[in-house]
Protein backbone atom coordinates (compact mmCIF):
# COMPACT_ATOMS: atom_id res chain seq x y z
CA UNK A 1 0.00 0.00 0.00
CA UNK A 2 1.15 3.76 -0.66
CA UNK A 3 2.13 5.01 3.03
CA UNK A 4 0.46 8.55 3.72
CA UNK A 5 3.06 11.63 3.84
CA UNK A 6 1.29 12.56 7.59
CA UNK A 7 -0.38 10.52 10.06
CA UNK A 8 -3.18 12.48 12.91
CA UNK A 9 -2.52 10.84 15.87
CA UNK A 10 -3.36 12.30 19.37
CA UNK A 11 -1.89 14.72 20.46
CA UNK A 12 -0.13 15.64 16.88
CA UNK A 13 0.12 15.27 12.99
CA UNK A 14 3.38 12.89 12.56
CA UNK A 15 5.30 13.92 9.32
CA UNK A 16 9.12 12.98 8.29
CA UNK A 17 10.24 16.04 8.95
CA UNK A 18 8.55 16.02 12.28
CA UNK A 19 10.11 12.58 13.15
CA UNK A 20 13.52 14.39 12.29
CA UNK A 21 13.05 17.52 14.71
CA UNK A 22 12.10 14.73 17.67
CA UNK A 23 15.49 12.51 16.56
CA UNK A 24 17.41 15.66 16.76
CA UNK A 25 15.61 16.78 20.38
CA UNK A 26 16.50 13.10 21.90
CA UNK A 27 20.33 13.31 20.25
CA UNK A 28 20.74 16.23 22.25
CA UNK A 29 18.60 14.78 25.65
CA UNK A 30 20.50 11.78 25.40
CA UNK A 31 23.46 13.26 24.79
CA UNK A 32 26.42 12.68 22.57
CA UNK A 33 28.23 9.59 24.47
CA UNK A 34 31.62 8.90 23.46
CA UNK A 35 32.36 5.24 24.63
CA UNK A 36 34.17 3.52 22.71
CA UNK A 37 32.48 0.21 21.63
CA UNK A 38 29.06 2.49 21.13
CA UNK A 39 29.71 1.68 17.21
CA UNK A 40 29.37 -1.95 17.86
CA UNK A 41 25.94 -1.41 19.81
CA UNK A 42 24.75 0.81 17.37
CA UNK A 43 25.24 -2.09 14.26
CA UNK A 44 23.21 -5.00 17.16
CA UNK A 45 20.64 -2.03 16.84
CA UNK A 46 20.89 -1.88 13.35
CA UNK A 47 19.97 -5.53 13.08
CA UNK A 48 17.38 -6.75 15.33
CA UNK A 49 14.32 -7.93 14.18
CA UNK A 50 11.29 -6.48 15.42
CA UNK A 51 9.63 -8.85 17.77
CA UNK A 52 5.55 -9.55 18.19
CA UNK A 53 3.67 -11.67 20.49
CA UNK A 54 0.22 -13.86 19.79
CA UNK A 55 -1.62 -16.06 21.89
CA UNK A 56 -1.25 -19.49 20.54
CA UNK A 57 -5.25 -19.29 21.04
CA UNK A 58 -5.43 -17.02 18.08
CA UNK A 59 -2.81 -18.90 16.11
CA UNK A 60 -5.23 -21.02 13.48
CA UNK A 61 -7.70 -18.22 13.14
CA UNK A 62 -5.24 -15.55 11.85
CA UNK A 63 -3.60 -17.68 9.62
CA UNK A 64 -6.08 -19.77 8.43
CA UNK A 65 -9.13 -18.95 9.57
CA UNK A 66 -12.20 -15.84 9.35
CA UNK A 67 -9.59 -12.84 9.86
CA UNK A 68 -7.79 -14.02 6.45
CA UNK A 69 -4.40 -13.69 7.09
CA UNK A 70 -2.89 -14.28 3.68
CA UNK A 71 -4.94 -11.79 2.49
CA UNK A 72 -5.69 -8.52 4.67
CA UNK A 73 -2.28 -9.55 7.43
CA UNK A 74 -1.70 -9.16 11.15
CA UNK A 75 -4.65 -6.44 11.49
CA UNK A 76 -4.95 -3.15 14.08
CA UNK A 77 -7.14 -3.22 16.22
CA UNK A 78 -8.83 -0.84 14.36
CA UNK A 79 -9.04 -2.41 11.35
CA UNK A 80 -10.23 -5.67 13.12
CA UNK A 81 -13.15 -3.95 14.70
CA UNK A 82 -14.03 -2.31 10.99
CA UNK A 83 -14.12 -5.81 8.84
CA UNK A 84 -17.28 -6.42 11.84
CA UNK A 85 -18.55 -2.87 11.48
CA UNK A 86 -17.75 -1.96 14.88
CA UNK A 87 -15.56 0.94 16.92
CA UNK A 88 -13.10 0.00 19.10
CA UNK A 89 -14.03 1.03 22.61
CA UNK A 90 -11.71 1.93 25.26
CA UNK A 91 -13.84 0.54 28.46
CA UNK A 92 -13.97 -2.69 26.27
CA UNK A 93 -10.54 -3.45 25.61
CA UNK A 94 -8.78 -2.58 28.61
CA UNK A 95 -5.23 -3.52 27.78
CA UNK A 96 -5.43 -1.14 24.56
CA UNK A 97 -7.14 1.48 26.20
CA UNK A 98 -4.11 3.95 26.60
CA UNK A 99 -3.75 3.07 22.70
CA UNK A 100 -7.08 3.64 21.46
CA UNK A 101 -7.20 7.29 23.44
CA UNK A 102 -3.68 8.33 21.45
CA UNK A 103 -5.15 6.92 18.48
CA UNK A 104 -2.82 4.37 18.44
CA UNK A 105 -5.07 1.59 17.69
CA UNK A 106 -4.84 1.54 13.65
CA UNK A 107 -1.27 0.09 14.71
CA UNK A 108 0.26 -3.44 14.97
CA UNK A 109 3.06 -3.28 17.32
CA UNK A 110 6.44 -4.58 17.55
CA UNK A 111 9.45 -4.23 20.03
CA UNK A 112 13.34 -4.03 19.50
CA UNK A 113 14.17 -6.18 21.91
CA UNK A 114 12.82 -10.01 22.90
CA UNK A 115 9.29 -11.02 23.19
CA UNK A 116 8.03 -9.60 26.27
CA UNK A 117 5.98 -12.00 28.41
CA UNK A 118 3.89 -8.49 29.21
CA UNK A 119 1.63 -8.86 26.17
CA UNK A 120 0.59 -12.36 27.04
CA UNK A 121 0.00 -12.83 30.63
CA UNK A 122 -3.68 -12.12 30.32
CA UNK A 123 -4.48 -15.28 27.79
CA UNK A 124 -6.38 -18.21 28.55
CA UNK A 125 -4.56 -20.93 30.53
CA UNK A 126 -2.60 -22.64 29.48
CA UNK A 127 -0.77 -19.68 28.29
CA UNK A 128 1.75 -20.89 24.73
CA UNK A 129 2.85 -17.88 23.28
CA UNK A 130 3.80 -17.14 19.81
CA UNK A 131 6.34 -15.00 18.34
CA UNK A 132 7.07 -13.24 15.24
CA UNK A 133 9.76 -11.52 13.79
CA UNK A 134 9.16 -8.96 11.21
CA UNK A 135 11.40 -8.31 8.22
CA UNK A 136 13.10 -5.07 8.42
CA UNK A 137 13.30 -3.80 4.77
CA UNK A 138 9.36 -2.47 5.08
CA UNK A 139 10.10 -0.02 7.45
CA UNK A 140 9.12 2.69 5.13
CA UNK A 141 7.31 6.21 6.89
CA UNK A 142 5.25 6.55 7.32
CA UNK A 143 3.91 2.75 6.91
CA UNK A 144 6.16 1.99 9.86
CA UNK A 145 7.53 4.31 12.21
CA UNK A 146 8.78 4.09 16.18
CA UNK A 147 9.20 5.70 19.84
CA UNK A 148 11.62 5.33 22.25
CA UNK A 149 9.30 3.62 24.49
CA UNK A 150 5.39 2.57 24.75
CA UNK A 151 3.69 5.74 25.31
CA UNK A 152 0.09 4.13 26.18
CA UNK A 153 0.31 3.38 29.88
CA UNK A 154 1.21 6.35 32.26
CA UNK A 155 3.17 3.43 34.62
CA UNK A 156 5.78 3.35 32.52
CA UNK A 157 8.68 4.80 35.21
CA UNK A 158 10.92 6.30 31.97
CA UNK A 159 8.30 7.76 30.53
CA UNK A 160 7.21 9.85 33.40
CA UNK A 161 10.83 10.49 33.59
CA UNK A 162 10.58 12.05 30.33
CA UNK A 163 7.29 13.31 30.32
CA UNK A 164 7.84 16.97 30.71
CA UNK A 165 8.69 17.20 27.15
CA UNK A 166 5.15 15.89 26.40
CA UNK A 167 4.36 12.95 23.87
CA UNK A 168 4.75 15.01 20.55
CA UNK A 169 8.36 14.07 20.71
CA UNK A 170 7.73 10.17 20.78
CA UNK A 171 7.77 9.40 17.11
CA UNK A 172 10.37 8.77 15.48
CA UNK A 173 12.05 6.94 11.55
CA UNK A 174 12.56 3.87 12.62
CA UNK A 175 16.26 4.44 11.70
CA UNK A 176 16.00 6.87 13.75
CA UNK A 177 14.91 4.55 16.41
CA UNK A 178 17.60 2.61 16.14
CA UNK A 179 20.29 5.28 15.98
CA UNK A 180 19.11 6.54 19.28
CA UNK A 181 19.12 3.22 21.27
CA UNK A 182 22.71 3.04 21.56
CA UNK A 183 22.72 6.21 22.93
CA UNK A 184 20.05 5.48 25.49
CA UNK A 185 22.20 2.14 26.47
CA UNK A 186 25.10 4.50 27.29
CA UNK A 187 22.92 7.10 29.21
CA UNK A 188 20.76 4.98 31.19
CA UNK A 189 22.61 4.03 34.22
CA UNK A 190 20.26 0.90 34.85
CA UNK A 191 21.18 -0.29 31.07
CA UNK A 192 24.63 -0.72 32.30
CA UNK A 193 26.13 0.08 29.03
CA UNK A 194 25.08 -3.42 27.49
CA UNK A 195 22.95 -4.19 24.36
CA UNK A 196 22.47 -7.59 25.81
CA UNK A 197 21.33 -6.16 28.86
CA UNK A 198 18.64 -3.97 27.67
CA UNK A 199 17.48 -6.72 24.93
CA UNK A 200 16.50 -8.99 27.58
CA UNK A 201 19.02 -11.83 28.96
CA UNK A 202 17.42 -14.32 30.13
CA UNK A 203 19.78 -14.99 32.90
CA UNK A 204 19.27 -11.40 34.20
CA UNK A 205 15.42 -12.28 33.45
CA UNK A 206 15.25 -15.69 36.14
CA UNK A 207 17.33 -13.30 38.52
CA UNK A 208 16.25 -9.41 39.21
CA UNK A 209 13.12 -8.46 40.44
CA UNK A 210 11.49 -6.68 37.82
CA UNK A 211 13.89 -6.98 35.27
CA UNK A 212 11.47 -7.43 32.79
CA UNK A 213 9.14 -4.39 33.53
CA UNK A 214 12.09 -2.24 33.43
CA UNK A 215 13.07 -3.05 30.23
CA UNK A 216 9.61 -2.99 28.67
CA UNK A 217 9.61 0.41 30.08
CA UNK A 218 12.54 1.22 27.82
CA UNK A 219 12.39 -0.80 24.73
CA UNK A 220 12.00 0.67 21.45
CA UNK A 221 8.53 0.52 19.54
CA UNK A 222 7.71 -0.03 16.07
CA UNK A 223 4.46 0.98 15.22
CA UNK A 224 2.78 -0.63 11.74
CA UNK A 225 0.14 1.25 9.99
CA UNK A 226 -2.89 -0.65 9.67
CA UNK A 227 -1.56 -4.53 8.90
CA UNK A 228 0.83 -6.64 8.76
CA UNK A 229 0.68 -9.02 6.16
CA UNK A 230 2.72 -12.48 5.87
CA UNK A 231 4.90 -11.81 2.90
CA UNK A 232 6.38 -9.21 5.49
CA UNK A 233 7.05 -11.86 8.49
CA UNK A 234 10.48 -13.41 8.19
CA UNK A 235 10.24 -15.76 11.01
CA UNK A 236 7.63 -17.44 13.65
CA UNK A 237 8.27 -18.56 17.12
CA UNK A 238 6.48 -21.68 17.57
CA UNK A 239 6.30 -23.35 21.03
CA UNK A 240 5.69 -26.82 21.50
CA UNK A 241 5.39 -29.10 24.92
CA UNK A 242 4.43 -32.31 26.57
CA UNK A 243 0.43 -33.03 26.22
CA UNK A 244 -2.01 -35.92 25.63
CA UNK A 245 -1.04 -37.60 22.16
CA UNK A 246 -4.15 -35.80 20.54
CA UNK A 247 -3.33 -32.31 21.50
CA UNK A 248 0.25 -33.02 20.71
CA UNK A 249 -0.50 -34.34 17.25
CA UNK A 250 -2.80 -30.90 16.74
CA UNK A 251 0.12 -29.09 16.96
CA UNK A 252 2.04 -31.45 14.69
CA UNK A 253 -0.34 -30.84 12.24
CA UNK A 254 -1.15 -26.73 12.73
CA UNK A 255 3.00 -27.12 12.17
CA UNK A 256 2.82 -29.21 8.78
CA UNK A 257 0.35 -26.71 7.64
CA UNK A 258 1.72 -23.43 8.23
CA UNK A 259 5.12 -24.70 6.83
CA UNK A 260 3.25 -25.65 3.90
CA UNK A 261 1.05 -22.27 3.33
CA UNK A 262 3.39 -20.01 4.18
CA UNK A 263 7.12 -21.50 3.18
CA UNK A 264 8.61 -18.49 3.21
CA UNK A 265 8.58 -17.36 6.57
CA UNK A 266 10.90 -19.71 8.60
CA UNK A 267 10.02 -21.41 11.64
CA UNK A 268 12.19 -22.23 15.21
CA UNK A 269 10.63 -24.71 17.80
CA UNK A 270 11.27 -23.88 21.50
CA UNK A 271 10.69 -25.73 24.41
CA UNK A 272 7.63 -24.50 26.52
CA UNK A 273 8.13 -27.17 29.37
CA UNK A 274 11.58 -25.95 29.69
CA UNK A 275 11.28 -23.74 32.77
CA UNK A 276 8.26 -25.98 34.19
CA UNK A 277 5.46 -23.49 34.69
CA UNK A 278 7.57 -20.72 33.99
CA UNK A 279 5.85 -20.08 30.55
CA UNK A 280 6.88 -16.13 30.42
CA UNK A 281 11.46 -17.32 30.68
CA UNK A 282 11.04 -20.34 28.58
CA UNK A 283 9.67 -17.76 25.67
CA UNK A 284 12.13 -15.28 27.02
CA UNK A 285 15.02 -17.30 26.70
CA UNK A 286 13.72 -18.77 23.23
CA UNK A 287 13.93 -14.84 21.82
CA UNK A 288 16.44 -14.12 22.72
CA UNK A 289 18.88 -16.65 21.77
CA UNK A 290 17.27 -16.96 18.45
CA UNK A 291 17.83 -13.19 17.68
CA UNK A 292 21.14 -13.12 19.13
CA UNK A 293 21.83 -16.51 16.41
CA UNK A 294 20.00 -14.41 13.76
CA UNK A 295 22.45 -11.24 14.57
CA UNK A 296 25.44 -12.97 14.57
CA UNK A 297 25.12 -15.61 11.52
CA UNK A 298 22.15 -13.66 9.64
CA UNK A 299 20.11 -16.87 9.57
CA UNK A 300 18.13 -18.42 11.42
CA UNK A 301 18.38 -22.60 13.64
CA UNK A 302 15.12 -24.20 13.31
CA UNK A 303 15.26 -24.62 17.08
CA UNK A 304 16.30 -22.07 19.97
CA UNK A 305 17.92 -24.76 22.14
CA UNK A 306 20.35 -25.23 19.27
CA UNK A 307 20.89 -21.20 18.51
CA UNK A 308 21.46 -21.37 22.31
CA UNK A 309 23.92 -24.02 22.54
CA UNK A 310 25.99 -22.23 19.76
CA UNK A 311 25.60 -18.89 20.97
CA UNK A 312 27.17 -20.17 24.58
CA UNK A 313 29.86 -22.04 22.81
CA UNK A 314 31.19 -19.06 21.03
CA UNK A 315 31.07 -16.55 23.93
CA UNK A 316 31.60 -18.63 26.77
CA UNK A 317 28.17 -17.29 28.25
CA UNK A 318 27.70 -18.26 31.62
CA UNK A 319 25.16 -18.02 34.24
CA UNK A 320 26.14 -14.98 35.40
CA UNK A 321 26.98 -12.50 32.80
CA UNK A 322 25.09 -10.13 30.45
CA UNK A 323 27.03 -9.86 27.68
Amino acid sequence: MACPERLTVNPTEVTNEKCRDNYEFWQVRLGENEVGDIRQVEVLSENVLPCHTLAYENLEKIFFGEEDMENSGLLSLDKRHAKNGTVPDPNNSPFMKGSIELGHHIFVYAYHGVHNPYHRKYDTIPIRPVGLFFKKDIEIFSCVHGSPCDVSTTKNEWLKANFDIGLDKFYLTPEHLRSLKPRQIFSDPYLRNSFWYYFGNPIDWGKEKNYGKKLFERAGEFRYLDAVPPNDIQAILWPVWKDNDEIMEKNINLFCRFREKYPSIERIQYNLDKYNAKWSLALVEASYYTQRYFIEFNAFENDADIAKRKIEEKYGISNNTHN
